[in-house]
């Protein structure tokens, strides 16, 4: 699989996704710009860069993420589509 990052939208970007409540103890809502609706799939990365979570969501403009099975601790959730990556930080609590 070849990879090509054409862009990355950080924090400072007006339109940068929302992630609430953040931190969760159980399931997140994930709401994405009108930019980003081209989006296919978001994976949640924890600290030691492995991929806990992966889920396809076709050009979703909000979804839910379920975070009960995950330790406690800071992920990165990843919203990848055609030629971005955006991610936002995320705390998971007991």
């Amino acid at each position: 699989v070849n990879v090509l990052i054409s862009g990355i939208y950080g924090d400072n970007n007006e339109e940068e996704f929302h992630v609430f409540p953040n931190p969760s103890a159980n399931t997140v809502e994930v709401l994405l710009p009108d930019r980003m609706q081209a989006a296919e799939v978001f994976q949640v990365v924890d600290s030691y860069g492995r991929v806990m979570v992966r889920q396809y969501i076709a050009g979703q403009s909000n979804f839910q993420i379920n975070l009960s099975h995950l330790p406690s601790a800071q992920y990165v959730l990843q919203v990848i589509g055609d030629g971005f990556i955006a991610t936002q930080k995320m705390i998971k609590t007991d």
